[in-house]
């Protein structure tokens, strides 16, 4: 199973049974460099949304270096409360000292205010939380000069009791899919999802492997609620709704597999 959940791109923090507000927020943050003593080139970007409602948009951070024929570094970062997207890539010719690096990460956070379908405040209820992501990496190797990862974490935390349940994704140990995350909660409450996504890329000129290297999650990671009760909000502080359609459940893949397989053979049959 997954493991403690690591650092995240965007942190949110209050005490348990306090009333203070969450807001939202969205940042990413973009690095390349690629070097050959003494030249090199280095690019950064970044964004940065605390409480801003273009949070809740598409919002991009593409930088890429380059250092003669053959040697470039590319990183970018789309994302949204709601949507995280990150691709890193690295390119190297061998020999030498010289190396292309590069990483892309980003983060949200957004406040859920428990309420709605008709229940008094204090009635028990459930949210469950769903993580989709998609993408690959080319270069997954034990060599620390050469290879490429992608990584990510999320969390639900109830603001009122402190309970929380998270988890950490690492394309290493774990397979692209969904994943959920269940919190129990109560009416009146507010719970804060929290969540990031990071990519890296490196190839080093005195590396005996392949002379690129990419983690392509550019595909997207997705998040998605569910509550236990039809009716109870899933609209965050920021104006992003967390419907769950915007997900697949696990057994919905199945279905759309079938009825894409069903539309084929009746296309056949036709012809």
């Amino acid at each position: 199973m997954l493991h403690a959940v690591a650092a995240l791109g965007l942190v949110a923090l209050t005490l348990p049974g306090t009333s203070q507000a969450a807001s939202y927020g969205l940042s990413g943050f973009v690095y390349t460099e690629v070097t050959n003593f003494p030249a090199g080139d280095i690019k950064r970007g970044e964004v940065f949304l605390d409480g801003d409602p273009l949070a809740a948009s598409l919002q991009a951070v593409d930088r890429t270096a380059r250092l003669g024929p053959g040697s470039e570094a590319t990183a970018r970062f789309l994302g949204q409360v709601g949507v995280l997207k990150a691709y890193a890539s690295a390119t190297y010719p061998r020999g030498g000292d010289g190396l292309a690096t590069s990483t892309a990460s980003g983060g949200f956070y957004d406040e859920i205010r428990v309420t709605g379908g008709g229940l008094a405040v204090g009635t028990p209820v459930s949210y469950r939380l769903d993580f989709s992501i998609s993408g690959s990496v080319l270069g997954v190797q034990p060599d620390p000069t050469f290879g490429a990862f992608g990584t990510a974490s999320v969390s639900l935390q109830d603001y009122v009791t402190g309970k929380s349940v998270f988890m950490n994704w690492d394309n290493r140990r774990d397979a692209t899919g969904i994943y959920s995350l269940t919190l129990n909660t109560a009416i009146g409450s507010s719970l804060l999802i929290n969540a990031s996504l990071q990519t890296g890329a490196r190839v080093q000129g005195n590396s005996i492997n392949a002379r690129f290297a990419e983690a392509d999650f550019y595909h997207s990671a997705l998040y998605s609620l569910t509550p236990s009760v039809a009716g109870l909000n899933v609209v965050g502080l920021s104006g992003h709704d967390f419907t769950a359609a915007a997900v697949p459940e696990p057994a919905s893949w199945a279905l759309m597999g079938l009825g894409v397989g069903m539309v084929a053979l009746f296309k056949r049959r036709r012809a």
